[in-house]
């Protein structure tokens, strides 16, 4: 129970993230550990501060929340899989090694399907889940 910023922007569970927001919130599984989270496939290592937990966790973000970066900017190597026009936005799937997230991009994105891009995901703007129960462990920003 909440209101619907906090339910939208701080959710207390992975089951309330994944029903609230369309699209839903993106979700990168893997472990945490000694500060940091790293997925499954290793491609994503990211630093979160202020946290104890240790063991399963999932990363997740809202589609608004990832940048595409050129390939000569620093962020996670990722590739373009499918592009959706929704007129003043686009949804962009992108691609890194087999996990798919979308990101929400302001216009009509001119990628090529397969071109290679970067991804830059602000700590300040993803929250960590519990990779067993679920649960909360950190809102973004926090």
């Amino acid at each position: 129970m909440g209101t619907l910023s906090d339910i939208y922007n701080k959710p207390n569970s992975r089951y309330v993230a994944e029903l609230i927001g369309s699209p839903p919130m993106n979700f990168i599984d893997g472990t945490f550990s000694n500060g940091s989270f790293t997925a499954q496939d290793k491609n994503v290592v990211m630093a979160v501060d202020g946290v104890s937990h240790s063991g399963a966790a999932s990363l997740a973000m809202r589609p608004e929340d990832i940048e595409i970066r050129g390939t000569d900017q620093p962020g996670i190597d990722a590739k373009v899989y499918e592009i959706e026009p929704l007129g003043a936005f686009a949804i962009v799937d992108i691609i890194i090694g087999e996990k798919i997230l979308k990101v929400q991009v302001s216009g009509q994105p001119d990628y090529e399907l397969g071109s290679p891009v970067r991804l830059f995901l602000d700590p300040m703007n993803c929250h960590l889940f519990d990779g067993q129960s679920g649960d909360i462990i950190s809102h973004a920003g926090q």
